[in-house]
């Protein structure tokens, strides 16, 4: 007695654009029997391409539900799909439901170069945003400088060149 489905890993990446945003899921699924796992696409999705093992299905989505054929042993499901809703201030990730409790999920949310992130939200031990801390470092320095005596700068001036720098990539 058991389960005969396990979970091993999905990875959602979502990568909004002007208009749309293209959403994929990889599942990699193990199972000791052959049957039918039914997964829930989010609301208005538009179901593109589902490829099993590299090979693509001809599946049609029924509402929200995916109907996927499970065979035993080890497998690996893309789903593909289009949302409605395009690039905006507040962005969130693609919902999606496996229908089944999983481990190793791994979610990417792929913004444009022109968008900065400045917060992120979810578990305690989850994303994070490095660039205020940099920031106050930056600022910190450019007070100190400001300061001293050698510096013939203004406090103005140093606080511009921090908030330039702090926009510049430390690795290159």
């Amino acid at each position: 007695t058991g389960p005969s489905l396990t979970l091993d890993s999905l990875r959602l990446q979502t990568q909004p654009g002007a208009r749309v945003t293209s959403v994929s899921a990889e599942l990699v699924l193990r199972s000791s029997l052959g049957a039918t796992h039914v997964v829930q696409l989010p609301e208005g999705a538009e179901l593109e391409s589902v490829l099993i093992d590299g090979t693509a299905q001809p599946l049609r989505a029924e509402g929200r539900k995916l109907a996927l054929p499970i065979h035993p042993g080890s497998q690996t499901i893309l789903i593909r799909w289009r949302e409605p809703q395009g690039v905006a201030t507040l962005q969130h990730s693609a919902q999606f439901d496996a229908g089944v409790a999983g481990v190793n999920a791994y979610t990417a949310l792929e913004l444009g170069a022109d968008r900065w992130i400045l917060a992120v939200g979810g578990p305690r031990l989850g994303p994070a945003v490095l660039l205020w801390g940099l920031l106050i470092v930056v600022l910190g320095v450019a007070v100190a400088l400001a300061r001293a005596r050698f510096a013939p700068l203004g406090i103005g001036a140093w606080l511009l060149i921090a908030l330039g720098t702090a926009q510049a990539s430390l690795y290159s």
